[in-house]
């Protein structure tokens, strides 16, 4: 089958004129690899494992050297994130070299989109102690986990909605077990499915919403929608370049949906509401109708 593949793979090329199989991608694709191959690395620091000033050390030892911004990199060198305390910036091109690491393969280190560590530590900064937050969908593990690592001395209880099957919650909990989450708890009901006066979530002051979105705002969105449990049909729309516009449509009704249900939680006083969009449908346009529809449960401090 290998030979097959090879052979067919060849006939494409000289049916397109392509010089390599990066050719036969429609330009938007070839361009947005360009511009995902010039972005830098970010890695969080899972300071349940390690702290800062134990990864530094290591970081040196392995020959790493520390610079004060992403302009001053030469190969071997990073710096700390200029928004995120815990999180460290790498040059792409040393990608494989890092994620072989012990540091990477003892869950001290993980590599994130930058998205959703702005989504976790805007979270957290709206938290005082012994407030609860909901995280509205399961979608990455690492997201639930960088939002418990951060809220580890603060007595918050981290829901998590929609986890549906025994298997999974299994999967889950060995996997947090393993980064050493500990304030995590999860809940088999979809987030809309939850009322806003469920007894579980009463402290719960902060709502983390990052919803299913089409992506294409990420650096690399193939390996986004994988490690995010996206939908792998929008694997159709990158290839094209752009989204239907049904698909939009779907992704921003669902998207409003969720935000108009999570203002009606009245003892909710802040909502993060985070997407990896470049469309307005996903963004500006879901948050200005979600306003504009009198769902908001807190009367003395609207949204």
């Amino acid at each position: 089958f290998r030979t097959k593949l090879a052979a067919a793979l060849a006939r494409c090329r000289i049916k397109h004129d392509a010089p390599s199989i990066e050719y036969i991608l429609p330009e938007a694709i070839r361009k947005q690899e360009q511009r995902a191959s010039a972005l830098p690395l970010w890695v969080w620091i899972n300071t349940l494992k390690t702290s800062l000033q134990d990864v530094f050390r290591d970081l040196k030892k392995k020959g790493f050297t520390k610079v004060e911004t992403v302009s001053d990199f030469d190969h071997y060198t990073y710096c700390v994130d200029q928004h995120c305390h815990d999180v460290l910036v790498f040059p792409s091109s040393l990608k494989e070299e890092l994620l072989n690491l012990d540091l990477f393969a003892h869950c001290k280190l993980l590599l994130q989109d930058k998205s959703r560590s702005l989504a976790v530590h805007s979270a957290q900064a709206l938290l005082t102690t012994g407030d609860d937050i909901i995280v509205a969908h399961v979608g990455s593990h690492l997201t639930i986990a960088h939002m418990s690592v951060l809220t580890n001395h603060s007595m918050s209880r981290i829901f998590v909605c929609g986890v549906k099957s025994s298997a999974k919650a299994a999967e889950l909990r060995n996997l947090f077990s393993h980064m050493g989450c500990k304030n995590i708890q999860l809940l088999h009901e979809d987030f809309t499915e939850i009322g806003p006066t469920d007894l579980r979530l009463q402290k719960a002051k902060v709502i983390l919403l990052l919803p299913q979105c089409s992506g294409l705002g990420v650096g690399n969105p193939i390996d986004f929608i994988l490690n995010e449990h996206g939908d792998a049909g929008l694997l159709r729309d990158l290839f094209q370049g752009s989204v239907s516009e049904d698909k939009l449509r779907i992704l921003a009704e669902r998207q409003l949906k969720e935000l108009m249900h999570a203002m009606k939680f009245n003892k909710v006083q802040a909502i993060v509401y985070c997407t990896c969009s470049v469309y307005p449908e996903e963004n500006e346009l879901v948050v200005k109708k979600a306003l504009e529809s009198g769902m908001e449960g807190r009367e003395v401090q609207p949204y």
